[in-house]
Parts: structure tokens; C-alpha cells; sequence
């Protein structure tokens, strides 16, 4: 995977990133439930029927919120199939995201900035670098496979610990993939992109 972006000019970054950030969330907060749930499970059914997925044993997926692509799917069929699945649960002392095992939704709960996040307790922690796949949420993405998240930084600071094995793999509509986005040298990049309509690898 990469786990940096050498490329990237510091000129406006900040500002061109916020105004892309609340601009793209923007529209994807206008979507409606039905469009939401339809290319949710066409990004769903393509990553279910790729290589990278029928070769995972262990696989992070995300809680979605602010309409983010879905993944509910994605989780009944790997639970049904013996993959093991986890979801990150935000650790504000570390700065990092922890994962930890869930065999069934019913063991997440509101957690940090209302998303759904599991007890800790509940399940079994698992180091990053043991993950085949980690699904990374994003408001933005581009053809380079540059990031722009919420602003906080959890997934930036906890990819660098995947061993080079794994895919990192973001989820997102159409209309937030662009020809290229504002970046900074420690933002990861992500291997593949999975869209409604296309399947981008910069693997």
C-alpha cells in the first residue's frame, strides 16, 4: 500500500481542503435515503464479487454516517462466510483508531462523534497489521488515490502500521472522486476505489 504522498504542494492546502470537504459533504448530505441504499449496494455487490475480497480473511469495515456508502451488506456476507470483521473504535488518548471483532451489529453502540463503534470490551482486539482489507471511509478521493477524511486524522495515523499485504480500499459516490484533490505528505493514500459505476486500483 502507500504510505505517503511524496507529490503533494503545501499551497493553500488547508484552505482548498476545507472548502472541498464541507462542498462535497454538502451534496452527499442531499442525497436521498433511496439513492443512498441503491449505489451502496452497487459498490457493495462489486466489492463482494472482486479478487481482493474472495482472498480476505480479515477484514475492518466502518459504521456509516452523514451518508457514507453502506456496508451492511458487505458484513452479513463475510460474517455468513467465516470472515472475521472488525470495526475501528476511537481511542482520543492515543489518536488512533482500535479494532476490535463484532460477529453481530448488536454489539455496537454510539460511540465517539455518534458513530456506531463497538463496546471494547465486548470483543477482541486485533492489531492493524493482521488485516487483509481495511475499508476507509472519505468525503473526498481522487485519481491518484489521495484521501480527504473528516479532519481529525484517525485513519492517517493508524494506516502506517498495515503491513504491505494489505488493501486499503475507499468507498465512495461518483461525484466525490475528482482528477486530484489538495493533499499533504502525510496523508496515506489508498490502494482501490469503489464507485457506483467504476472500479479505480492504484495498486
Amino acid at each position: 500500500m502507500y504510505l505517503r504522498n511524496a507529490d503533494c504542494s503545501s499551497m493553500g492546502v488547508f484552505e482548498n481542503k476545507s472548502a472541498l470537504r464541507q462542498s462535497l459533504l454538502a451534496k452527499r448530505l442531499g442525497l436521498s435515503f433511496e439513492d443512498v441504499f441503491e449505489k451502496s449496494l452497487k459498490i457493495q455487490k462489486s466489492f463482494l464479487a472482486s479478487d481482493a475480497y474472495g482472498k480476505t480473511e480479515k477484514i475492518a469495515l466502518y459504521s456509516g454516517c452523514n451518508n457514507e456508502v453502506l456496508t451492511d451488506e458487505i458484513f452479513l456476507h463475510a460474517v455468513a462466510h467465516g470472515k472475521e470483521v472488525f470495526y475501528p473504535k476511537v481511542s482520543k488518548a492515543k489518536n488512533v483508531l482500535e479494532f476490535f471483532r463484532v460477529k453481530n451489529k448488536e454489539a455496537l453502540t454510539a460511540g465517539s462523534y455518534g458513530i456506531l463503534e463497538p463496546r471494547g470490551g465486548d470483543g477482541l482486539k486485533e492489531a492493524v497489521s493482521s488485516f487483509d482489507i481495511i475499508i476507509v471511509p472519505g468525503i473526498a478521493f481522487d485519481l491518484s488515490g489521495n484521501r480527504i477524511g473528516y479532519g481529525k486524522g484517525y485513519y492517517d495515523m493508524t494506516l502506517p502500521a498495515c503491513r504491505r499485504s494489505c488493501i486499503t480500499i475507499g468507498f465512495a459516490y461518483d461525484m466525490q472522486v475528482k482528477q486530484n484533490i489538495p493533499c499533504e505528505p502525510h496523508d496515506v493514500k489508498i490502494d482501490i476505489i469503489f464507485t457506483e459505476s467504476q472500479v479505480f486500483r492504484f495498486r
